[in-house]
């Protein structure tokens, strides 16, 4: 079964409980275990080896062993592109270039994918292989550029069009069981930032769109 189904029945079968991050563990990772009345340290020993985990009395918290990547995402002109996505491919742990192209991220040890994209490029999946510095050169997608896109005052294509669309796919959305669609969202989609105003449920949910960026003083959207 899958790792979080593991860690549930270890909830059931005693009094532990797990703390940990959705986006910093590989939900969908299959576990085979055959353990019966085994000492705690070493079951979580044998399905938490690629993770560090520390027990509180009865809590158990895990946390994910990561490398930290740097690096520089440019065109092919040699130019920085701003607020591209690096993304951790199967894990919802990502970040964004800035104004000088550069980007810094947490690779856990068990990824070996970082995915980076950017509106009218060509998507590129770089293989890790423990380096420290990567640096990528993304290609423009002359297809995506000839699509024509719906705007609130026409249609036009999108190498025309002078504002930037992202899009994101549905199984992206729910990826990490987000509470809502707002939670969904964050950190998925280039220059878009989600805040929470407090931790309580029902909190207030802040969205800006290129708030950092933004020539005016109200970055709210309209939708």
């Amino acid at each position: 079964m899958t790792l979080i189904d593991v860690l549930k029945q270890i909830e059931a079968q005693s009094d532990y409980v797990f703390f940990y991050n959705n986006a910093d563990i590989d939900t969908k990772k299959k576990i085979s275990i055959n353990m019966k009345d085994a000492n705690i340290k070493d079951v979580l020993d044998k399905i938490l080896n690629e993770y560090s985990y520390r027990i509180n009395n009865k809590k158990i918290i895990i946390t994910v062993r990561t490398n930290k990547i740097s690096g520089v995402v440019s065109d092919d002109s040699g130019q920085p592109i701003i607020g591209g996505n690096v993304l951790v491919k199967g894990l919802n742990k990502g970040t964004m270039t800035n104004i000088d192209g550069k980007y810094t991220i947490d690779v856990p040890d068990s990824a070996t994918t970082l995915v980076i994209s950017y509106i009218g490029y060509t998507t590129q999946e770089i293989p890790v292989n423990n380096q420290k510095i990567l640096n990528i050169n993304l290609k423009e997608d002359t297809k995506v550029l000839d699509e024509v896109v719906v705007v609130g005052y026409g249609t036009m294509k999108k190498r025309d069009l002078s504002g930037a669309v992202s899009q994101i796919k549905g199984d992206d959305l729910m990826r990490g069981n987000p509470a809502d669609l707002s939670q969904g969202l964050a950190g998925k989609i280039a220059g878009v930032v989600v805040n929470q105003s407090d931790g309580a449920p029902g909190g207030g949910i802040s969205i800006q769109i290129r708030g950092t960026n933004s020539f005016s003083t109200d970055s709210q959207p309209l939708y």
